[in-house]
C-alpha cells in the first residue's frame, strides 16, 4: 500500500510537469498536475521503487476517482494496482494505491 498527499498551490509552484508527464498524459490544470503527482507517488510507495523508477515512464489513465497503470517502466510488467483519489480540502489531494499480489 502507498499513499501520497499533496497541496495543490504547492505542486502548482514548482515545475513538475517536465519531470511527470508521460509523452502520452495531458493536463489542463494545476490540480491535474497534483493528481498525477500523488497517483504515481503512492503508486511508488506500494511498489517499493520510491523514486527509482522516472515518473515520465509511468502512463497513467484517469477517470474520475480511480487511475489505472497504462505503462510501466520497460521491460517490466505493469503493477495489478487500484488507485483511488481524495480529497482533504479545495486545495489538498491525495491518492492511495494498493498492488495485489
Amino acid at each position: 500500500m502507498g499513499i501520497d498527499i499533496e497541496s495543490t498551490a504547492l505542486i502548482a509552484r514548482h515545475s513538475v510537469v517536465d519531470a511527470l508527464l508521460h509523452k502520452g498524459e495531458a493536463v489542463t490544470s494545476a490540480r491535474d498536475v497534483a493528481r498525477l503527482w500523488v497517483a504515481k507517488e503512492a503508486l511508488l510507495k506500494a511498489t517499493g521503487d520510491g523514486l527509482n523508477i522516472d515518473l515520465r515512464e509511468i502512463k497513467l489513465e484517469v477517470s474520475g476517482s480511480r487511475a489505472i497503470v497504462k505503462t510501466w517502466q520497460p521491460g517490466h510488467p505493469v503493477p495489478d494496482s487500484t488507485i483511488t483519489f481524495f480529497e482533504l480540502s479545495d486545495d489538498v489531494v491525495g491518492a492511495l494505491a494498493l498492488i495485489r499480489p
